[in-house]
């Protein structure tokens, strides 16, 4: 038998004794690797776009380092903890899961994506078996465990609070609040991975009775602070819910260490933490006037809880086309594409639809929806048992701190996705480590071979997953050059199409945003001319996602480019029918259409955009196709009014109005007179719109720009021309050149569809002046303006 030099603590004592109790080295290694784990919270990105495949990674190697940790301490691997994993009717569950999750990855449109999240699962796996391995025996420690905690909740939240204030102090608190989700990558995960810590902080209340306390109480506090400013509802049930249950806990399950006094502590930390939280959400409200209230309430009410109901109908509707074996895991992303087209704007996609059990039911199948359902009714019947019958409080204890933790995480499960998000996931492996290693057994008998079968096999796994994660992170890396390459103007970026290619993981193919990477190497292969190259990778972009219509548009582009009207055409309108709610599409189908003289699709195209998204500019760009297309003025301007009894009293569409008005006067004098001289050589200024447009149709915005703006020195008030102008410098990369006209055009106040408020946003960002870009996106968003997600990733972070 092998002998550790180590000190052996043969039993899970109780925690009061812990005061007394001498730790081991084996005692100090488990407390220094929980910390480990806990760090993750504080990462750095590394040039990820997303923080997540950083954990991750992070993660995988910290499970490997502990599994060499492990197989060099045997004695860390007991008999009983071997046998209690065999009996475990979670553990037997957990493989039928993991199982079924391996069938949906050889099944799945998209492989790589799904196994790079099948090995997310399995990093799950292996971090709950350290842990279980780590605390195993170790239970005494758990109030030592909590007070760590406590500690790195105290830090996330007085940083957080830290960063609000000092916006309220310069005005710019509405744009911190958007981009306050500490090291999670999201507000909902941020404040959810601070309230399911918050049963360990009220425990320390509970037990200590030194400085402790009040530190805990101070950390209790701050943390309810950041859920309340952040508005994240899901947070706040979990909450009131650990509050309730606590009070009930002392009440009823009384402990020797806990005192009714002690609940004081907590309650009062909360009081205050909702106080201060909502006076602190109140103030930067107030900080950005009237439409800070309305962009609060319009993104937390409308986009949260809405648009979840869509996504869970739309995952209804494939549930029922693949109910056995769903669409492979971690495919949502690509397959719920055709079921958003007219529910989301642009490009944006949910890559989740925020309820991890429909998830995993969409993409396994509904028998692995309810073995994964299961699997935490599972868990939170044994601890509920426990705290019923069992007569050892250290029992009761622990039970009820990891009910707490699994029923926190179920109800993030049910609003969010947790399943994908690293620091989640550590605390759900604690929350199973104290339901399975929670009982009293006093028998050790050390298993040094199947300790070694057991680690083996752990280590073989983790080295696995830490291969996929490594090529994520490395996909994510990528991701974010292409993403930041794009923001700076054309002349200035310095990526290529072969540096693209050389750096293309294959695990994943495609971007967060399920963009594959062969289409960000066709699209530079446009910027290079090389066409041929160009619809080359275009099309293994459409095989792998033949759902966004990116694909379809840059092969318009090429079209046009190259003059094959016909073609671009085509494509034009399969980029539409993709997805109808895409401003860019919308436009392109309307230009190849005036191309064409075709009306009647000019029309329909109107029609189906404007069904999804009214706005005035649609009647704007709509009512220039038709011109172009020689529509008679009597009736574009029949058409302008259609627009403005929806909205009476634009300026733009007046404007148009009032122009149409004025070249149907010159159409009708000149006909009159019969005179065979253009229009252009009786009002010589107004040919340049006409100018401006066609360079515009054949994107050359910077020479379209150039019109407008000299058109301007004859009509320096005409509203439509500098927003136009302002588009075009935009759509040229000139953001400094924009900023100035767009202001004109905002300080009017008579452009309300949230449309210069955007195009402000992208000039700011493309900037570097980030804040500002916040602002203008906040502020668009509440005026119903379709703000792309990646728009708020770029610049609310």
């Amino acid at each position: 038998m092998y002998k550790s030099k180590n000190k052996i603590t043969p039993t899970n004592t109780y925690p009061e004794t812990e005061k007394k109790q001498e730790l081991s080295n084996l005692d100090y290694s488990s407390l220094f690797f929980l910390i480990t784990y806990l760090v993750i919270d504080f990462l750095p990105t590394f040039g990820s776009i997303d923080i997540a495949g950083t954990q991750y990674l992070y993660l995988s190697l910290l499970n490997s380092v502990i599994g060499i940790y492990i197989y060099r301490n045997p004695n860390l691997v007991s008999e009983k903890l071997i046998g209690l994993l065999k009996k475990s009717y979670f553990v037997k569950l957990y493989a039928v899961f993991l199982l079924f999750c391996l069938i949906s990855v050889f099944i799945a449109r998209n492989f790589s994506l799904s196994i790079i999240s099948y090995s997310q699962l399995l990093i799950t796996g292996i971090t709950g078996l350290n842990l279980i391995i780590l605390f195993s025996n170790r239970l005494y420690l758990i109030y030592k465990i909590a007070f760590l905690i406590g500690v790195f909740v105290f830090i996330e939240s007085l940083l957080a609070c830290n960063e609000l204030l000092l916006s309220l102090k310069s005005g710019d608190a509405l744009a911190t609040i958007s981009k306050l989700y500490g090291n999670t990558g999201n507000i909902n995960i941020f404040a959810a991975s601070l309230a399911i810590k918050l049963p360990f902080l009220f425990l320390g209340i509970l037990y200590f009775s030194n400085w402790k306390k009040w530190f805990l109480a101070v950390a209790s506090f701050l943390s309810v602070c950041v859920i309340i400013v952040v508005y994240a509802r899901a947070s706040y049930i979990t909450v009131l819910v650990n509050c309730l249950l606590f009070i009930v806990f002392v009440l009823f399950f009384k402990n020797k260490e806990f005192k009714n006094s002690s609940l004081i502590p907590i309650i009062v930390s909360l009081f205050f933490g909702f106080i201060i939280g909502s006076w602190m959400l109140n103030k930067s409200n107030s900080s950005q006037n009237v439409l800070a209230v309305e962009t609060n309430s319009s993104i937390v009410l409308d986009e949260s809880a809405n648009l979840r109901i869509k996504f869970w109908e739309n995952a209804g509707q494939q549930i029922k086309q693949n109910p056995f074996i769903g669409i492979g895991i971690g495919n949502w992303r690509i397959e719920s594409i055709p079921y958003e087209k007219t529910l989301l704007n642009n490009t944006s996609i949910s890559q989740h639809p925020h309820n991890d059990f429909i998830e995993v039911t969409t993409e396994t199948g509904i028998i692995n929806g309810l073995v994964f359902l299961s699997l935490f009714l599972i868990l939170l019947l044994i601890n509920f048992l426990k705290i019923l019958k069992s007569k050892d409080k250290t029992e009761v204890t622990v039970a009820f701190i990891a009910f707490l933790i699994l029923f926190d995480y179920c109800i993030d499960s049910f609003f969010n996705f947790p399943l994908y998000r690293a620091t989640m996931q550590i605390m759900l492996g604690f929350g199973v480590a104290l339901t399975l290693i929670n009982t009293k057994d006093n028998a050790i008998v050390f298993a040094t071979s199947i300790k070694n079968k057991i680690v083996t096999f752990s280590l073989i796994i983790g080295t696995i997953c830490l291969y996929f994660s490594f090529t994520n992170y490395k996909s994510l890396c990528l991701e974010n050059k292409i993403k930041a390459d794009a923001t700076l103007p054309e002349e200035q970026r310095v990526l290529t199409s072969e540096e693209i290619l050389n750096s293309m993981p294959k695990f994943p193919n495609v971007c967060s945003t399920s963009e594959p990477f062969y289409l960000h190497a066709g699209i530079y292969c446009i910027k290079e001319k090389n066409y041929a190259a160009a619809e080359k990778y275009l099309n293994i972009s459409e095989k792998i996602n033949p759902y966004i219509g990116m694909a379809q548009w840059y092969k318009y582009r090429i079209c046009k480019e190259k003059k094959q009207t016909d073609s671009a055409y085509i494509y034009a309108k399969r980029a539409f029918k993709l997805r109808p709610r895409n401003k860019d599409y919308f436009t392109s189908l309307l230009i190849a259409a005036s191309d064409h003289k075709d009306t009647t699709e000019i029309f329909r195209t109107h029609r189906l955009f404007s069904k999804y998204l009214p706005m005035s500019s649609n009647w704007i760009t709509t009512s220039s196709a038709l011109a172009i297309s020689n529509f008679p003025f009597e009736k574009n301007i029949k058409f302008i009014e259609e627009g403005l009894k929806l909205f009476p009293n634009d300026a733009l569409l007046l404007e148009r109005k009032q122009s149409f008005n004025n070249d149907l006067k010159t159409v009708n004098g000149v006909n009159s007179n019969n005179s065979n001289t253009p229009i252009s050589s009786k009002n010589n200024h107004e040919d340049l719109l006409e100018l401006a447009q066609k360079e515009a149709n054949k994107s050359n915005f910077m020479r379209s720009a150039q019109y407008y703006q000299e058109y301007l020195s004859y009509d320096p008030n005409n509203l439509n021309a500098k927003l136009n102008a302002g588009v075009c410098l935009i759509k040229a990369s000139k953001y400094l050149k924009a900023i100035p006209l767009l202001n004109d055009v905002n300080t009017s106040n008579k452009v309300k569809d949230g449309s210069i408020e955007y195009f402000l946003a992208v000039c700011y960002s493309n900037t570097n002046q980030h804040e500002k870009g916040c602002n203008f996106l906040n502020i668009a968003k509440s005026k119903k303006y379709p703000v792309p997600e990646s728009a708020f990733e770029a610049s609310c972070k």
